[in-house]
């Protein structure tokens, strides 16, 4: 946020849950958002506790110290590149039309927002104010899963057979026509069941077998 600037941060509530919940949560939002992938989030680590580089963090006082005397006098403000991304950004956002029916089932249909925004050519940005212009809600709170979001998936695949084509290696689209759902569907099922994404369900199967 310090490089980027704050005001070009959306920050929305996606899940209420208890403190010993945080970590499991954690790890399943940044999974689910691919947010530790450079291409499409801000996110170093995995989540949970091994993603904390800073409350047990022995300079941490040091750190904090050199942060602050660095930060006195300054003025956080935009690059003039970020002021004109922003401009164009809200251009797009009065620009883009957007079918208000077809959005509303892709999202309770659970197509991920990546998918969603490449299919409307929507910014992120675009997309949080698309649902909160048409449905003053966030995409969670259309779901109806705000609270219970693990727990309210439409469809119960078969993990057995997810566990027999991942050790075959097939890919999250031929599982899909195999189950005969959306790859969507097969990749919340892998998450809620693993706690991870299906490169890292892969990579350990690859290491169970290698030292079997």
């Amino acid at each position: 946020m310090n490089k980027y600037g704050y005001d070009n941060f959306i920050i929305t509530e996606i899940e209420q849950c208890n403190n010993n919940k945080l970590d499991e949560r954690e790890i399943y939002w940044i999974a689910y958002y691919k947010s530790n992938n450079k291409k499409y989030g801000y996110n170093m680590t995995a989540g949970g506790g091994g993603g904390d580089t800073w409350t047990n963090n022995p300079n941490k006082k040091e750190i904090s110290k050199k942060l602050s005397q660095a930060q006195k006098g300054k003025k956080h403000q935009m690059s003039t590149e970020w002021k004109q991304k922003i401009t164009q950004m809200n251009k797009e956002e009065k620009t883009i039309s957007v079918n208000k029916d077809d959005l509303k089932k892709d999202i309770k249909n659970f197509m991920s927002i990546e998918d969603i925004c490449k299919k409307y050519n929507l910014s992120r940005k675009t997309f949080y104010n698309k649902c909160k212009d048409f449905f003053n809600a966030t995409p969670t709170e259309i779901r109806g899963d705000k609270l219970t979001h693990t727990n309210t998936m439409k469809i119960e695949l078969d993990i057995k057979k997810i566990e027999q084509y991942i050790k075959e290696e097939k890919t999250l689209k031929e599982m899909a026509k195999l189950l005969n759902v959306s790859p969507e569907t097969v990749r919340r099922t892998i998450i809620k069941y693993y706690g991870k994404t299906l490169k890292e369900v892969r990579k350990d199967v690859k290491s169970k077998n290698s030292t079997a």
